[in-house]
């Protein structure tokens, strides 16, 4: 494998990490967004219109007890009573429109059987006060009132199913959230042990290959003709060509140097050859010349 090859493989394996990371916590932060959204699409109007029952409640029983106590303001807290009622219809109207869960309907009907027996009770209520019968109005106002008092409660147990059902949901976004973390963490530790053992071995089949041939380079300063080798050369492509270069220069180095002494001998054997010759030669132009010596002695 080439050394780029492997820098690639480590910065790959880094990259795909950070992208699992990247992916799982905006996945998991997206999915708990929309799921919120939704529930508070379908419980928020739910809880607001719950708020305005219970407060519509309220009010409604409020109308009723100025209707037994105060004669002068009777006839204006009927009209408030009945404009209280139409408010409570259209705030019923709306929870019944955005309720799905079963058990939020069961209440819903619940409140409107109720507020039927409150709307009775409330007509019984004005009979009695139109007929004079004020005090065995007062005494019936606890049974009369009863309805409303329900529906208050009703309305208040559906707003705190709501919330229940918000906190349910933040703490499923919580725990979703801490599994995201927890899934990320892992796999950052595991991108991390896997892009390090990667860098290790590429370290160690950079290094050791690199010191046999600096081995080799120093006993070929030496003089001495040495083949690097090293078994994990050949797993990076660079280093096995540099070896093999390295290798050829060795073996270059060393025909040559057997050529130069060879070369060197021959010469020695010439200049050996040429002395003799030429020591021959000096030994007969002695004589020579001792002869001529004798021969001119002779002569005189």
């Amino acid at each position: 494998m080439k050394l780029q090859d492997r820098v690639g493989l480590i910065f790959g394996t880094v990259l795909a990490t950070l992208l699992a990371v990247m992916f799982l916590t905006g996945a998991s932060y997206f999915a708990t967004q929309r799921e919120r959204t939704t529930i508070e699409q379908r419980v928020g109007p739910i809880m607001e219109a719950c708020r305005q029952m219970e407060r519509l409640a309220d009010l409604m029983l409020e109308e009723q007890f100025i209707i037994l106590k105060d004669a002068q303001a009777r006839p204006n807290a009927m009209r408030q009573f009945a404009r209280y009622r139409m408010e409570f219809d259209l705030a019923y109207q709306e929870a019944l429109l955005a309720a799905r869960n079963p058990v939020v309907r069961v209440l819903l009907d619940e409140i409107a059987s109720l507020h039927a027996k409150a709307q009775a009770n409330q007509l019984r209520l004005e009979a009695l006060v139109a007929q004079g019968k004020v005090e065995q109005a007062s005494r019936e106002h606890r049974a009369i009132g009863r309805p409303l008092v329900q529906i208050r409660d009703d309305a208040e147990k559906l707003y705190t199913q709501g919330i229940r059902v918000v906190t349910e949901m933040d703490e499923e976004a919580l725990r979703r959230g801490n599994l995201a973390f927890r899934t990320s963490f892992a796999l950052s530790l595991l991108g991390a042990a896997i892009a390090a053992y990667l860098w290790r071995q590429t370290s160690r089949d950079l290094v050791e290959p690199l010191r046999a041939i600096q081995a080799a380079a120093g006993e070929l300063a030496e003089g001495r003709f040495i083949q690097a080798s090293h078994p994990r050369a050949d797993r990076v492509a660079e280093l096995a060509a540099l070896q093999d270069d390295f290798n050829r220069m060795s073996a270059r180095l060393q025909d040559g140097a057997r050529r130069l002494q060879a070369t060197n001998a021959e010469l020695e054997d010439q200049v050996a050859d040429r002395t003799a010759t030429l020591q021959g030669l000096v030994a007969e132009l002695q004589t020579l010349d001792r002869l001529k010596s004798d021969f001119l002695a002779n002569m005189s």
